[in-house]
């Protein structure tokens, strides 16, 4: 008997795909952008400022970006650029650095901007490994995302066992245990509570379990085990998305590029959508039990 999503695995499914989708367009957008800016036009321009910006992450306790502003003229018309390069992306305050020393206030630069467009314009033309970031991102929400549309979720038990070498292999739940534990003693960043870190450190560990549980025959524990999942990671995406503060970062729009924005109202459209979807599947899924 061929397995068959459940509704609320399509509705995440479906999610991730759009995910995808839109970090594929925005990674498209960079990467094309870097390839013509090889092709632009030049001219003259005047730095005004450019200094580090201190960020909050997850991880390292903090990253740093640049903010620079610099002008230049094009056909008589003045014009005020902010990028350095396409594919720009936060890092140590040591390489933040460089860019500021790079580009002192009064010196003159070369500016390379868009013929059709000369608002458009970047310091540094070119492809950067920035530019890889989205596009990974969007690979991994894709097969995210793909993955739960084909997880074999109700197959019988010859099936199951059938299918048992097609399972992911045990030592990727070693894996992702060991990660798991690395992960628990971690020294949250500033301004993320001690429960996160432990939070992303059992979610590490349920998957790796689950990878354990899978082998089974009885699936109950698997199936425990994703809601334990689901839970752990529908907690730290809604502190992400409605926690205190403001959680800084860089936003890329198909129009615009902004360091220093808080991306908390951002986590909270995609925190609203996915609750929205598990409310819709478990709907549905009390009025299929009220049918029966």
């Amino acid at each position: 008997m061929p397995s068959t999503p459940s509704r609320i695995s399509r509705l995440i499914s479906l999610a991730c795909i759009l995910a995808a989708l839109l970090a594929f367009f925005l990674g498209a957008r960079e990467f094309l952008h870097g390839y013509a800016s090889k092709n632009w036009s030049r001219t003259d321009g005047v730095i005004s400022f450019a200094h580090t910006i201190e960020h909050p992450d997850l991880d390292s306790g903090s990253v740093y970006g640049v903010e620079s502003s610099y002008d230049y003229k094009v056909a008589g018309i003045d014009y005020t650029g902010t990028r350095v390069r396409f594919g720009m992306f936060e890092s140590s305050i040591a390489h933040a650095q460089t860019f500021v020393d790079r580009y002192p206030p009064g010196k003159t630069v070369a500016v390379f901007y868009s013929p059709t467009d000369p608002a458009n314009s970047v310091l540094e033309p070119g492809i950067f490994g920035g530019t890889w970031i989205p596009l990974v991102v969007g690979g991994m929400f894709l097969i995210f995302g793909i993955g739960l549309i084909y997880w074999p979720w109700n197959e019988t038990k010859a099936v199951v066992q059938a299918n048992t070498q097609n399972e992911p292999p045990l030592f990727m739940g070693l894996i992702f245990i060991l990660a798991g534990a690395a992960i628990f003693f971690m020294e949250p960043a500033s301004g993320v509570p001690v429960w996160v870190v432990h939070a992303a450190a059992i979610f590490f560990g349920i998957i790796g379990l689950f990878i354990f549980a899978r082998r089974l025959e009885n699936k109950l524990w698997s199936k425990i085990l994703m809601f334990a999942w689901i839970v752990i990671f529908l907690a730290i995406f809604h502190w992400l998305a409605f926690g205190a503060g403001e959680l800084r970062g860089t936003v890329t729009t198909p129009f615009s590029t902004k360091t220093g924005t808080n991306v908390r109202p951002f986590f909270a459209t995609f925190a609203i959508i996915f609750d929205v979807a598990i409310l819709a599947g478990l709907i549905n899924r009390l009025n299929q039990k009220k049918r029966k």
